[in-house]
């Protein structure tokens, strides 16, 4: 290895290893004296009874509790109309709708999505 190459490897190091120091001493606040907490005996009174008050609407809005929903009527599916409502022996009865017939021509001859494979080749 040139001695440029090891010189500018060992300048990038000593770069990120300072970048790093800077970032850590920001981090922690290693220079300033810590200053006591602002919040006063007053303010956290305040608050508190705030939260009180709070605590005990929510505790009334739970004790009014809402009407209980009204029963759900049975519906039974249109399709299964014709279908007795006896249970089988397994409880389960697979109906298969009935087939509907299609009028349109089948024919597949103007279909374009087919497309030949050496169609775009002779360019």
């Amino acid at each position: 290895m040139k001695r440029i190459h090891t010189l500018f490897i060992a300048l990038m190091l000593g770069a990120a290893a300072a970048a790093g120091l800077l970032a850590a001493t920001r981090t922690v606040d290693l220079g300033r004296a810590t200053s006591p907490n602002p919040a006063s005996a007053k303010a956290i009174a305040a608050r508190s009874a705030k939260l009180d008050r709070t605590e005990r609407a929510l505790q009334a809005a739970l004790a009014k509790r809402p009407p209980n929903l009204p029963e759900v009527p049975h519906a039974r599916h249109a399709g299964l109309a014709s279908v007795h409502s006896t249970p089988t022996q397994g409880g389960v009865v697979y109906v298969r709708r009935q087939a509907t017939l299609s009028t349109a021509p089948q024919s597949h001859e103007d279909d374009d999505s087919f497309v030949e494979a050496d169609e775009g080749a002779d360019d």
